[in-house]
């Protein structure tokens, strides 16, 4: 398989998880209201349609800075990982612009188990987010923005359609769509980064 491209330690660059390739590769699967008066209804002006994307508000802002030993979630970049953010551990606290972690869940090679090193820029990290609001998933409309749990990260998807217990989330870059019960989504908030203290920010 390719390597990742950005640097690693103690060996040659780590090999992409196989399952992680899958994300590049997969191919495409492919109101209003009357209470029946004419008067009533010609007077109430028309709801506009709904334009859709109700997704739950973001947690309380509340600085962060990354110190050895957090848990965070680390920005992927090259071809088959876009859109997706993966668990690591900060290694060593930053040095000026970049950090080392350590992947929780990616290993130097298929058939190495050792985790994933690398150095990565600080704008690229963020700390894993909080649990979701509950029963979130209840309010959504198509459109709304999620983060979906596939090939052990979590990859940015928006919602195409729902029923009670399912949901067709797609990613319009890998053209694929998966159809997934509400445990494996969650709010796709941001990270806003904070000017005043370089690694610092908060969610949106």
């Amino acid at each position: 398989g390719s390597q990742d491209p950005s640097t690693s330690h103690g060996r040659e660059g780590p090999r992409r998880s196989r399952r992680a390739e899958t994300m590049r590769q997969q191919a495409d699967p492919r109101d209003s209201e009357d209470d029946g008066s004419e008067s009533t209804a010609a007077a109430r002006p028309k709801r506009k349609a709904s334009l859709g994307k109700r997704e739950p508000p973001a947690p309380p802002r509340q600085p962060w800075r990354p110190e050895a030993g957090d848990l965070v979630e680390v920005r992927m970049r090259g071809e088959g990982w876009q859109g997706s953010w993966y668990e690591a551990e900060v290694a060593a606290a930053p040095v000026g612009p970049r950090v080392t972690v350590r992947f929780r869940h990616l290993t130097v090679d298929d058939g190495d188990p050792t985790p994933m090193e690398k150095d990565v820029p600080v704008g690229d990290i963020r700390p894993v987010p909080p649990p979701p609001p509950a029963d979130f998933v209840r309010d959504l409309e198509p459109g709304a923005r999620l983060s979906l749990a596939h090939l052990d990260g979590w990859w940015e998807v928006d919602l195409r359609s729902a029923t009670r217990r399912a949901f067709t989330v797609g990613n319009d870059l890998y053209a694929q769509e998966h159809t997934v019960d509400a445990a494996r989504l969650r709010p796709a908030w941001r990270f806003a980064p904070s000017a005043a203290e370089p690694g610092g920010g908060y969610w949106t």
